[in-house]
């Protein structure tokens, strides 16, 4: 460097970024649920490539995301966990008596089981059980079968002419 001058930062072109670490996290973890990245973004005011910089470039910020959108995760799985076994809410409703005078009511209401949510628990949680898809596997001579099953075929097809 040349006598009298300073050294000077060299800059990123465009605008400075508005991350502001520790109060940024916070307000992830104040976004509304589920927490999708389109959401998160609009809770910060961001576009959700902002949010996908700042998360590749500050690993506090991305471990905030991940809680956050886990917290999401977690209610979905209980609500799935519960549908698939049944369960009983109770309702609080008012009604207005012939006088106009109000009443609170509450009454049990019972949501059966769902078998479809069991069927998707059950096909997360154990795969190797519950899978649609199988796996079979051929021993032998594989293409010895083919050869034979297309010579049946073709004896089935003679025969019906």
């Amino acid at each position: 460097m040349a006598e009298g001058q300073t050294h000077k930062r060299k800059r990123k072109p465009g605008r400075p970024t508005d991350y502001r670490g520790a109060v940024t996290c916070e307000l992830v973890a104040t976004a509304p649920l589920p927490a999708t990245v389109t959401q998160l973004a609009e809770h910060l005011g961001v576009s959700t490539r902002v949010l996908y910089d700042w998360m590749e470039a500050h690993d506090e910020f991305l471990q905030a995301v991940t809680r956050r959108r886990a917290m999401a995760d977690d209610m979905v799985e209980g609500s799935l966990y519960g549908s698939t076994l049944g369960y009983t809410r109770t309702l609080k409703e008012q009604k207005l008596d012939k006088d106009g005078c109000a009443h609170d009511l509450e009454r049990d209401v019972h949501i059966p089981a769902n078998p479809n949510a069991g069927l998707a628990w059950l096909k997360n949680r154990r795969p190797d059980t519950w899978r649609e898809k199988r796996e079979v596997e051929i021993t032998g001579d594989f293409a010895q079968r083919v050869k034979e099953a297309a010579a049946a075929l073709q004896l089935i097809d003679d025969e019906g002419e």
